[in-house]
């Protein structure tokens, strides 16, 4: 009996929770922005953009928007990356401005 009660909590528990945080589900659409490890591995200039609109009440609404550029550089044996985002939510009230420049070192084993 207190087997099957703990099951069915449980299971009306896995019901109510979600996998993933909304803000955070498509921050993949860039590789510099899931890893800044990957700046120039592919060995050519690349340049990739990611816009996000997460539709909610007034409160719960926010626009972010990514911009990265990366390129492969023999010179420093590695690739160098710069990466713009921008955040605003609360309309409005919350804007966050970042610029990240990353170096990702390459070795040939």
């Amino acid at each position: 009996m207190l087997k099957n009660l703990l099951l069915s909590f449980a299971c009306m528990g896995s019901l109510c929770t979600l996998a993933q945080d909304a803000y955070f589900s498509e921050y993949n659409t860039s590789k510099i922005n899931l890893n800044p490890a990957f700046a120039g591995s592919d060995s050519a200039f690349v340049l990739s953009s990611a816009n996000r609109f997460h539709p909610g009440d007034s409160f719960e609404r926010s626009n972010s928007f990514f911009f990265s550029a990366d390129n492969y550089f023999h010179f420093l044996r590695g690739g160098l990356a710069i990466r713009y985002e921008n955040l605003r939510s609360w309309e409005g009230r919350i804007k966050t401005n970042q610029v990240h420049l990353s170096y990702a070192a390459h070795f040939e084993l």
